[in-house]
């Protein structure tokens, strides 16, 4: 009875896992881009610190009312510990000519504490910080 109970009780705490929905923004401060890209992380799967999930950038500061919502991609990485990294390549699904089937790679790197993951992301190369909360 009391292994039964330790057993109930070990699955009421935190996750571990990164698994749900994750959204913040990709902080970033270069000439030419955007200061932050939203973003939302929808992870599937966290299994033997193989992870996998789907993407999709919400919003740059220099979208237009089309771009908007419209770049979406699948999510690979790894969560080992609290290291959690990722790497999205994100598609431009949109109507719009001058984005048709243009590419971003967004890469997270970063410390899992709960349900946050804080550190850095690359989009197509330019650095910045991320916050996520689950």
């Amino acid at each position: 009875m009391r292994a039964l109970l330790l057993t109930l009780l070990a699955g009421c705490g935190p996750t571990d896992d990164v698994v749900g929905t994750w959204t913040g923004t990709c902080s970033m401060s270069s000439p030419g881009w955007p200061d932050g890209a939203d973003l939302s992380l929808d992870i599937t799967r966290d299994v033997a610190s193989s992870v996998t999930g789907t993407g999709k950038l919400l919003e740059f500061s220099w979208d237009t009312a089309e771009e908007r919502g419209n770049w979406s991609g699948e999510v690979e990485g790894t969560h080992l510990a609290d290291q959690v990294t990722l790497e999205l390549d994100i598609v431009f699904n949109g109507s719009e000519a001058a984005h048709a089937g243009q590419t971003l790679r967004l890469q997270i790197e970063g410390e899992k504490l709960e349900d946050t993951i804080h550190g850095s992301c690359q989009l197509s190369g330019v650095p910045g910080t991320i916050s996520l909360t689950r």
